[in-house]
């Protein structure tokens, strides 16, 4: 499949919540500076306006079992790089294995964690996950110190 994106933006955006929404702005706003003329593709649950060039994605509406998970994948496909953000959490081996599964389709070697939170696991499966996402990643951008130190006790091998 042709890559039409340079970046495929994830996040919790579109949700009413302006310190997730300001991330995704400054997401952008700093791949413009790192990419001038980079081509982005956001994705938002909700219409909301694309903050520089980049054009928006809304997520489908959930009545089709499994539509919404199959936009992501296609936008991951069409896109250089994902960069994960909006405070999105590492806790779940399931979402953590999703967000895995985008950055394989993308294969980026620009593809970044930006102010993302990991919280305690619940389970041994979870850590081990979030370990090997942690180290797939070229750069992950941790929102705090407890995250910084749960990162740094699964994996040392993380950038």
């Amino acid at each position: 499949m042709k890559k039409r994106f340079d970046t495929y933006i994830v996040g919790y955006y579109g949700m009413h919540n302006c310190g997730d929404d300001a991330l995704m702005c400054a997401s952008d706003m700093g791949l413009g500076l790192l990419q001038p003329n980079s081509s982005n593709l956001i994705t938002s649950s909700s219409p909301i306006q694309a903050p520089l060039d980049g054009q928006v994605s809304v997520a489908p509406s959930k009545k089709i079992r499994g539509l919404q998970r199959f936009s992501h994948y296609k936008n991951a496909l069409q896109s250089r790089n994902v960069v994960f953000g909006g405070g999105s959490v590492l806790h779940s081996q399931r979402d953590i294995e999703f967000k895995h599964h985008l950055l394989k389709l993308a294969a980026g070697a620009h593809s970044r964690c930006v102010g993302v939170g990991i919280e305690p696991f619940a389970s041994t499966k979870d850590e081990k996950a979030c370990a090997k996402l942690l180290n797939a990643m070229p750069f992950v951008g941790l929102r705090d110190k407890k995250s910084y130190e749960i990162s740094r006790s699964i994996s040392d091998n993380s950038n």
